[in-house]
């Protein structure tokens, strides 16, 4: 974690000599930081004052400073930025990187959210994290809205028990978190600056469609993703040609500039579905998500962001 910036290293100081933790003196700030929250909001239930009256980006526009024992604020001509932080569509490229990158780690949604938003967070703002009246932090808001959008269009997985409990990508989604990992300019986990959105979606979507160009360039760029020499592209090829005719639909219907969003969305995710009653189909999936090599995939993201 990167040092804290003045004047935050300032206010800490204050917060040290202010709390003390049943006279040990040797409590971490955090802790210190966490039991001064708890009071606060204590106070609010107290004094019935439930609800904030400032507006956090109102406040982002006040000086403030911390002294040895106070803290001054003095209000700024500025204006207050109200931007809905970082926007929704420029989540989902990475989400899907994140997905592929932690298959089977997660079994709650709200627990891909929280290591999703940290793996990120050096590319969020502070507006991110302002809280909606839901009491959830933006940038947990946006990134549900960023696999909706995601699952509309069948890159992640539709069942009612998926969709509600976790979010596990389809083939679709695995072929683009494939190509933004084998892409150098996509590497790492800064988000992508996203100029010209295609129907609620991430154009890179569509420039993922030479995967499906040819069955020799699906494999590739799967097996790219695999252990050496990995027996499943041979075994399940029968699965592999009726699914390729399938992707070759899916990125048809994507790329269709005459179909209105909501029935691009609802081909695009049907055609999905039937990749899921192909016969032996979640053999190979299964198959498939076992000889990811993960470790080897996390290397090349580490490195990218390194480089960077």
């Amino acid at each position: 974690m990167s040092a804290i910036p003045d004047p935050f290293a300032e206010f800490e100081t204050l917060v040290d000599s202010l709390i003390d933790v049943s006279g040990s003196g040797k409590e971490p700030i955090s802790r210190k930081v966490d039991l001064l929250e708890r009071l606060i909001e204590q106070w609010r239930i107290e004094r019935h004052e439930l609800s904030n009256g400032l507006d956090f980006e109102e406040f982002l526009a006040w000086r403030w400073r911390s002294g040895a024992d106070q803290l001054s604020f003095l209000r700024s001509g500025e204006k207050a930025d109200y931007s809905a932080g970082t926007a929704p569509i420029r989540l989902q490229r990475r989400l899907l990187v994140f997905l592929l990158l932690n298959h089977g780690r997660y079994e709650h949604i709200l627990d891909i959210i929280r290591e999703f938003v940290r793996t990120i967070r050096g590319d969020l703002n502070v507006r991110d994290f302002k809280r909606t009246e839901t009491g959830v932090f933006r940038c947990f808001t946006n990134t549900r809205f960023a696999a909706n959008t995601l699952r509309e269009y069948g890159l992640l997985k539709y069942t009612r028990q998926e969709a509600f409990k976790v979010w596990i990508l389809s083939l679709p989604g695995l072929l683009v978190a494939a190509r933004a990992l084998s892409d150098g300019a996509e590497r790492g986990w800064k988000l992508p600056t996203i100029t010209d959105p295609w129907h609620r979606l991430d154009p890179f979507t569509l420039r993922c469609a030479p995967v499906t160009q040819d069955l020799p360039a699906l494999v590739r760029t799967l097996s790219e993703l695999c252990e050496p020499n990995t027996k499943i592209f041979t075994t399940f090829a029968h699965v592999l040609e009726q699914a390729h005719g399938l992707l070759q639909s899916y990125w048809a219907t994507l790329e269709d500039p005459d179909l209105p969003t909501k029935a691009r969305e609802d081909r695009a995710r049907h055609l999905t579905e039937q990749l899921e009653i192909i016969i032996g189909y979640p053999d190979f999936i299964e198959e498939l998500t076992s000889s990811i090599q993960i470790d080897n995939l996390l290397a090349k993201v580490a490195g990218a962001s390194e480089s960077s």
